[in-house]
This record gives structure tokens, C-alpha cells and sequence, in this order.
């Protein structure tokens, strides 16, 4: 269902992580919505996300940085090396009134998700799978408020784990379960065909 490899960055691409992007100089960017206007976080985007049919430009100094570590995992599990459809850095904070985000896809349209944990100093914070696909007439966000939970019968969890990677077939619905105790869950993220 998804490939993971865990501790999948090199000594060197940890220790830029710890004391480049995960120190207080790092610039993040507050935004005031995500899957909806109930979920706030800080980002750093990489390349905006795109439609279908385009290619966005590169937004960010560390592109290259972690694009070797995306196409060395591509490598690894015998991925073709396309072009990026998105990529960012989230840092997201708990929130008391929900247990997870919206239940989503980040395109209408077919593409695969890559995920590289950078902490895990806090609980919770699954990503979930959920046993629905995406396509073409669904909608790729369903709301906490409106979706029907029989609709979409959670399949698996995968736990944060420092400098875990995982990647999955993006049509597959899913979650994000908040962090607890105002602790920050930091991801980057990256989508490509």
C-alpha cells in the first residue's frame, strides 16, 4: 500500500535539517488555511502546488536539498523521476476541537504523495489512510463537519518517525492526526506522477 524506509537521510541531510531548517532562523509562512479555514499552520513552500497540465516554479533556496533525498527514493523503489508537482514544509500544532485534518487528496488528478518526518518530539500525529480512492466526480476534500465516516473506513496509520520517509499512491484519501499538547508536527511533502 505505501513504501516507507526508515532513517532514510544521510548524517549530512540530518544535521541540515536540525540546524538549518528546524532552528528559529528558518523562515516560515503563516497561512490561514489548509484542507479549511479550521486548520491554520506555517509553511514553506517549495514549489506551489500546480494543475494538471503545469509545471510551478521553484519558490526556495533548499529545492536541491530535498530533491536528492526524494529521487533517492525514487532510486530505491524503481520510481520514474518526474517533475514535482508540489512541495512544501508544514509545521502544524494541535487542535483541541478536532482529531485530525479534512479528509483529502492534494490533486484531482492522478499523482503519488511522498512524506519525510523531521521530528518526532510529541504524540499523535498519524498520517491515515483511509480505504477510499479518489476519482473523477469526487470531490478531493470532504470537510470534518459533512463527510461520513462510513464513507471512508480509516485502513492504516503511519507513525511519525524522525527522518522516516513514505510514499503512497496520492488518489488514496487521507488524513493528518494533529500533534498533541501544542507540540509541532513538522513534514515535508512533495507530490509527482
Amino acid at each position: 500500500m505505501y513504501f516507507e524506509e526508515k532513517n532514510f537521510l544521510t548524517e549530512e541531510e540530518c544535521s541540515v535539517i536540525e540546524n538549518e531548517i528546524m532552528s528559529s532562523d528558518f523562515p516560515w509562512y503563516y497561512q490561514d488555511f489548509s484542507t479549511s479555514d479550521k486548520f491554520p499552520f506555517h509553511s514553506h513552500v517549495i514549489i506551489p502546488r500546480c494543475q494538471e497540465d503545469e509545471i510551478n516554479p521553484v519558490n526556495s533556496t533548499i529545492y536541491n536539498f530535498f530533491l536528492n533525498i526524494i529521487d533517492r527514493f525514487r532510486e530505491k523503489h524503481d520510481m520514474e523521476k518526474t517533475p514535482l508537482l508540489r512541495a512544501c514544509l508544514n509545521s502544524s500544532s494541535s487542535h483541541d476541537k478536532y482529531p485530525h485534518s479534512d479528509v483529502h487528496v492534494d490533486h484531482h488528478f492522478s499523482h503519488k504523495t511522498i512524506i519525510v518526518y523531521l521530528n518526532d518530539d510529541f504524540e499523535g500525529g498519524d498520517t491515515i489512510l483511509f480505504g477510499k480512492y479518489w476519482c473523477e466526480g469526487l470531490n478531493t476534500n470532504y470537510r470534518l463537519e459533512s463527510y461520513n465516516p462510513e464513507e471512508f473506513s480509516e485502513l492504516t496509520r503511519i507513525s511519525p518517525e524522525k527522518y522516516k520517509a513514505v510514499c503512497f499512491d496520492g488518489r488514496i484519501f487521507h488524513a493528518t492526526e494533529w500533534a498533541k499538547n501544542n507540540k509541532r508536527r513538522v513534514i515535508f511533502i512533495a507530490t509527482f506522477k
